[in-house]
């Protein structure tokens, strides 16, 4: 991709999206590539894990104040990992695959991590106020006390997830809305970045405004395949999600390419469907 897209047209004029497309066009593309996509959430828990192993035998060398910025340095560095799987299926697309595109997310790092940055501080607002309205009293000795930990079962912590009140109940329910609406809105910033270079805030922005065009639609997708996916992980005791959650991430790919691939400069937007007749599917759908 040589210029810079330009999705003005698309915001004005809108789109059409599909969740039964998106879900069976994502496990078609996932099909294609399935060994590939499978060999990559394995890399992934491995490093992961070992990265995770590696920072907690480092604690008491870097203290509790360098352990925060090791921990959210390994949360960038595994999204910039997870996001190669935009590269990879844009490859895919093309029949120009290779196992290395799953590693070409290091290439925005730097966007990618601006993104998750702004996102977080977003958040933090959402959080202070789950902290302060909503969050059992209980809760607080955990944060202030860290020997309480040890003695969780003592604190008499209830399993209500906020305190009692009409104002707890509501603020609860209000915080689910606005993180679950942060989370749709910006579900295409990730590809955005890697997939149409665009910068970590035009990428979120554009997000936002696409997916705020048909905002339930794109929350049922998720729904779904949400839900698919922690039901066949807990029914095949966690050996699912090596499947599943890279299912998951190519039928993201597959809603963000058939809303954003006719306004990138591609040269194919064709890969073959598992036991179709003709062998191969269309996903540059009519906008």
């Amino acid at each position: 991709m040589t210029d810079k897209p330009d999705f003005s047209e698309l915001i004005n004029k809108g789109y059409n999206f599909s969740i039964g497309e998106s879900i069976s066009d994502g496990w078609k593309l996932f099909s294609k590539g399935a060994g590939s996509y499978i060999g990559f959430a394995v890399v992934v828990l491995l490093i992961y894990f070992v990265s995770a192993f590696l920072l907690g035998m480092t604690i008491p060398f870097f203290g509790p104040f360098v352990f925060p910025i090791l921990f959210i340095a390994l949360l960038f560095g595994m999204a910039a990992l997870v996001s190669g799987l935009n590269s990879f299926s844009r490859n895919l697309l093309s029949g120009k695959e290779s196992f290395g595109d799953f590693f070409k997310g290091f290439e925005s790092f730097g966007q990618l991590s601006l993104h998750y940055l702004v996102y977080f501080l977003m958040m933090i607002p959402l959080l202070i106020f789950y902290f302060l309205v909503v969050m059992p009293p209980e809760l607080y000795e955990i944060f202030t006390n860290p020997d309480s930990l040890r003695n969780f079962e003592d604190i008499g912590y209830s399993s209500t997830p906020f305190r009692a009140g009409i104002v707890s109940v509501i603020g609860y329910f209000a915080f689910m809305f606005f993180s679950i609406y942060m989370a749709i809105s910006y579900m295409y910033a990730t590809p955005l970045i890697t997939d149409a270079k665009l910068g970590f805030w035009e990428a979120m922005e554009t997000s936002r405004k696409l997916v705020g065009k048909k905002f339930f639609s794109h929350f049922g997708l998720m729904f779904i395949v949400g839900i698919l996916a922690s039901i066949g992980t807990m029914l095949t005791c966690g050996l699912g999600m090596f499947v599943l959650y890279p299912f998951m991430g190519c039928t993201i790919f597959v809603a963000y390419n058939s809303i954003f691939g006719p306004y990138l400069n591609q040269v194919e937007n064709q890969i073959d469907s598992f036991g179709s007749e003709d062998g191969n599917f269309d996903l540059d759908r009519d906008n």
